[in-house]
Formats: C-alpha cells, structure tokens, sequence
C-alpha cells in the first residue's frame, strides 16, 4: 500500500500519499542524508578541476574584480555588470579568505550551502511531515541544477521571491515587498513580480511599503556611495548586450549554426558572455523587444482580469507569479544557464501551498529536467556548443531539448493561470 501522510495547510488537514521520489524521504534523517549525499556529489563535479573548469570562472572573475576593488580600484569599474549590493554579499567572504582566491571560492560555496541547507532546515521544521512535496522539490532540484547553483549568486534572490511569495499569500504583506525589494537589488527581473502580489487586497499597503521602503532606502545607500553612473550601470550593461548563444530566441540559429558554422559563428563578447554572429541576428534581437513588449502587455492584461474579477488566492497568485518569470526568461535576449534557478524558489513556495496540485507537481519535475539537460550543455558540452567539433550538432541538440522544455513550462503555467483566471469559485 501506498504511505499516507497528512499535512496542515491553509484549508486544514488533508491526507497526502507518499509517492514517486517522496518514499525515500519520509523521515528526517533520510531527508539530512539526501541533502548531505547530494550537495556532496554536485561541489565534487567541480572540485577536482577547480583552477580551469569553466563552471568556475566566475568566482575567478569575483576574486579577481574584489582584489582590484581592494588595491586602489573605484566602484565604477568593479563588477560594473551586477548591481552594488553584489559586492556587499561577496566582500565579506574575500576579506575572510585573507583575499585569497582559493579561500574566497571555497568560502563563498559554502555561505550558499548553509543557504541552502538553512532554507530546508526550515521547511523540515514547519513541515507536519517529512516526504512534504516541497521538500523533496529542494532536496532534488539543486543537484539537478548542478555546481552553477553554489557558484554564482542566482539562488538568493530566487529564494528571496519564493519567501516573497509565501508571504504575500499568508498575510505578511510588508515582509513581501521587502524580500521582493532585497532581490530586485542583486538580480532586477523581482521587481517586475510586485504587480502580482499587489493582488492580494489586503497585503496591497504591506507590499508597497515594505517593496518602497526596502528599495529607497538601499538605492540611497549605492547612490551615495557609488554615484549615478554605477547605479545604473547595470540597466546599461544589459541594453548593450547582444544574443547570447543560449537564449530562447538564439534557438533557430543555433540550429542552423550546426548545420553551416562558417554562415553564423559564436565567440566570447566584452559583455562576459558567448554570443552569436551572423545573418538574422539584428532582426532577432529586435524581435526580442517585440516579445518583451508583448509579453509585458499580456501580463498587464492578466493582471487587470484578475483584479476585476478579485482573483487574489494563493494558488492563482502563484501561477501568474510563475507565468511572469517564465515570460521574462523566454523573451530576453540573454538566457544563462543558473537562469533556472529563478524558479527553483516560486516552484518551491507553490508546492508548500498546494502540495498535492497535479499540474505543480508536473512543473517541479519540468525545472529538474530542464536543469538535468542543461548540465549537458553547460558545462559539459559548452566547448562544441560553442566551437566546431562533432559534438556540436549533439550539443545544440541538447540547448534545443532545454529550450522546449522551458517553453512547455510556460504554457503549463500560462494555461493554469487562464484556467484558476476562469473558473468559478
């Protein structure tokens, strides 16, 4: 017989079976062993080739840009790509290592593994049963994800939405809008999540003051200590950008760059990321701000329905949050693959709120396919994705499969939000 457990939610006790991954984490020692075995086998990827992986070379970059900071450099010219608040989570660490790059590194992983473990400690604790669906969401996405989860920084401002999220559905509007606020300032894409919460009638004060708050008073903060020019460095960074090679809109060409590498080529740009060249690749990028457009305008009218039609419940709110994310992602012209992380934090504050929702669970098993195959593309087989060898056909193939995988998420969620948009309650 299938295990049955209960779980205490917004609506009261509900009987939940323990099935699929869930039977391997039904107590909290599995669920300690799990996360342990796991993150173990994600940092080992790297570790061994720690000084030239490629998955690495953007803490290399961190120690490198940090160094030049503490050596006579300006904030100006440090990191002038992430916003200012990027330097304030990553000095410490560095100053800690004694500016050593080896010691940052090892550092600055394991500040996102205690991050990370601290956010399912948590969960466990809440939770009124260990083979909760979120918990097992987290135990297996991150690994799924791979290193780039503890090598970069797209895990806290994802984790900062999730948090947003739960918050803005359990009456904690104020809160809401402050983590929201906190992610905006590391990564920008939060901010445009603020519409969604403010359809939560009675969290609309709590949102707009803890978001308004939050953000006026850290963009005071940079303002005076690194001027105009490097607050908004990063909006500029991002317009001069060109396709990068693993965007949604790249696909068509890549393909057609597998079949005719001397007709489009990809090489490394002065915007810290591989891009490709060639026919087709103007118009792209136009169509890009068309796409954003219209998604922005899709979204807008979304949101209007939902307001006229008081739609404000936690599972409805959740969808359209996801629904945004996903719309940001597959109309941008720069798409990375820690990307996917973005929604490792909404996926796993929808779960915590309908955990025994079908189409959730069918969204949860999407992200960590989606960042299984990513792994073969990055960095595994970033070389011939990039370069002519004869596994780049192999290799754009599996760019390709992640690509409709993502776009198969985004129509689960859009249809989901059309449908709790519709139905009568």
């Amino acid at each position: 017989m299938t295990q049955a457990v209960s779980a205490t939610g917004a609506e009261g006790d509900v009987q939940l079976p323990a099935r699929g991954l869930n039977r391997l984490l039904t107590t909290r020692w599995r669920i300690a062993l799990a996360w342990v075995l796991t993150r173990a086998l994600t940092v080992s990827i790297f570790l061994p080739h720690f000084p030239g992986k490629i998955s690495v070379n953007d803490l290399h970059y961190y120690a490198q840009q940090l160094g030049h900071l503490t050596h006579g450099g300006t904030l100006a010219t440090t990191m002038p790509e992430y916003p200012l608040p990027m330097i304030a989570i990553t000095m410490p660490q560095f100053l800690l290592g004694g500016t050593n790059p080896h010691a940052f590194a090892v550092l600055y992983v394991g500040s996102l593994l205690a991050l990370d473990g601290g956010l399912l400690l948590a969960l466990v604790r809440r939770s009124s049963y260990a083979g909760h669906p979120a918990i097992t969401f987290w135990v297996w996405c991150l690994p799924a994800i791979g290193s780039l989860t503890y090598l970069r920084f797209d895990l806290i401002p994802s984790i900062l939405v999730g948090l947003a999220l739960l918050c803005a559905t359990h009456g904690r509007g104020a809160r809401a809008g402050a983590f929201t606020a906190f992610g905006a300032v590391l990564k920008l894409w939060p901010g445009a999540l603020v519409p969604v919460f403010l359809l939560r009638r009675g969290e609309r004060k709590g949102v707009v003051f803890g978001f308004v708050a939050t953000l006026v008073g850290i963009v005071l903060v940079c303002w005076a200590i690194g001027g105009w020019t490097r607050l908004i460095s990063p909006v500029k960074w991002q317009d001069g950008r060109g396709l990068q090679v693993e965007s949604v809109p790249a696909a068509p060409l890549m393909f057609l760059r597998s079949l005719n590498h001397r007709t489009w080529y990809a090489m490394p740009t002065r915007w810290q990321a591989t891009e490709i060249f060639g026919p087709g690749v103007r118009t792209v990028i136009s169509l890009t701000t068309v796409l954003m457009l219209a998604g922005a305008l899709y979204l807008l009218w979304l949101w209007v329905r939902a307001y006229r039609h008081g739609r404000n419940d936690p599972v409805f709110v959740g969808w359209l949050l996801l629904t945004a994310i996903l719309i940001v992602i597959i109309t941008n012209k720069t798409f990375s693959p820690q990307y996917l992380l973005w929604l490792a934090g909404p996926v796993l504050a929808m779960l915590w709120n309908n955990p025994d929702d079908p189409a959730t669970r069918r969204v949860a098993i999407g992200v960590i396919a989606a960042g299984l195959v990513t792994q073969l593309e990055f960095p595994d087989w970033y070389y011939p994705l990039t370069h002519t060898t004869p596994l780049t056909f192999a290799a754009t193939t599996a760019l390709l499969v992640r690509d409709g995988i993502i776009l198969w998420l985004t129509w689960v969620a859009a249809r989901q939000t059309h449908q709790h948009l519709t139905s009568t309650r």
